[in-house]
């Protein structure tokens, strides 16, 4: 009877340890992974993943399996923990404090940047998801149209700024494959809706601070000799702007992918031009057209999707483009 007993009691305990905890799940890792999107794919920080597997560094290995906290029910949601910011605090110092990361802290609390205030209140732990709100219908009167005849010396550019719709806009409305077009043609020009008021042209992202000025012109080198392609935006063949609106992204910049002349109107003027910013050209020289851009390196040199050779450097010194430049814009 003891043996009987003594033999259950050795069956339980070996079956409990095995049992998984009733706050945790496992996840089994994906390519593309971090442990800050799995963080937040399951409702929880990079501290607590780290702390429940016991990992000392980020990376990770394909198939790995992790353990990460189950999301508590509706009933157990509880409100985010804050903290009021006191004098000698940054941004690193809390997060370190509250062992969350700073990227998490930045966005639980939409900062910009790494900029804190005195006495300003921060929520330093998971915020609980807000239910999924349905949005009433909204009922809006049908895109209209005007009818526009092109006439000798007109472009897309200028048509779109005289009409304040964009380029891209544009193109599409008139499912045009190129940015070329003839005295004569009727261009349908896309309105706005009901309300009579133009669509505003789309604002780049603000940076994540964390984006590298580096990393952007790397990852552009990385593609020298990829063909052009017109209305190209992936490795196997770029346009001008569709290289920097892949190249941008691929760094962290999120931006939308627009013509050279929106990223041009949508950009901030420098007179002294830094690594990463902008560089854009007329189509003829001393003309004020925007039919060219690329990203300008420094020194002189910037990267762009030529027409003829595809991706390479080139000076802004070389007389084509030294008579065509029209100047320099910063996104960010």
């Amino acid at each position: 009877m003891k043996k009987t007993i003594a033999a259950l009691t050795a069956s339980i305990l070996i079956t409990g340890s095995f049992i998984p905890s009733a706050f945790a799940s496992t996840y089994s890792v994906k390519k593309g992974d971090t442990i800050s999107k799995i963080a937040q794919n399951h409702a929880t920080t990079t501290a607590k993943i780290k702390d429940l597997n016991k990992l000392k560094s980020d990376s990770l290995k394909i198939g790995q399996l992790l353990q990460v906290p189950d999301k508590a029910p509706a009933s157990e949601a509880k409100a985010p923990l804050t903290y009021v910011i006191v004098k000698g605090d940054t941004l690193d110092k809390v997060s370190k404090k509250f062992k969350i990361s700073s990227t998490d802290l930045r966005k639980w609390n939409s900062l910009n940047n790494d900029t804190i205030k005195l006495g300003q209140k921060l929520i330093v732990s998971q915020p609980a998801a807000a239910p999924p709100v349905k949005p009433a219908p909204v009922h809006q009167a049908p895109a209209k149209t005007l009818a526009y005849t092109v006439k000798a010396g007109d472009s897309l550019w200028k048509i779109s700024a005289a009409f304040k719709v964009t380029v891209a806009d544009l193109t599409a409305a008139n499912k045009l494959t190129k940015e070329s077009i003839s005295t004569g043609q009727v261009l349908a020009i896309p309105q706005a809706n009901s309300t009579g008021a133009a669509a505003p042209a789309p604002k780049p992202a603000v940076q994540d601070p964390a984006v590298n000025v580096n990393a952007l012109l790397n990852k552009a080198k990385k593609y020298i000799g990829v063909p052009y392609v017109y209305g190209g935006t992936t490795p196997s063949g770029f346009d001008c702007s569709g290289f920097v609106y892949y190249v941008y992204n691929q760094a962290g910049y999120k931006i939308q992918r627009q013509s050279s002349a929106s990223y041009f109107s949508t950009g901030k003027p420098v007179s002294v031009p830094a690594p990463g910013d902008l560089v854009f050209f007329s189509g003829t020289t001393g003309g004020k057209e925007i039919s060219h851009m690329g990203i300008y390196m420094g020194d002189g040199q910037f990267i762009h999707a030529n027409s003829d050779k595809g991706i390479e450097i080139t000076s802004v010194n070389v007389s084509y483009y030294k008579n065509r430049l029209l100047g320099y814009k910063r996104l960010f």
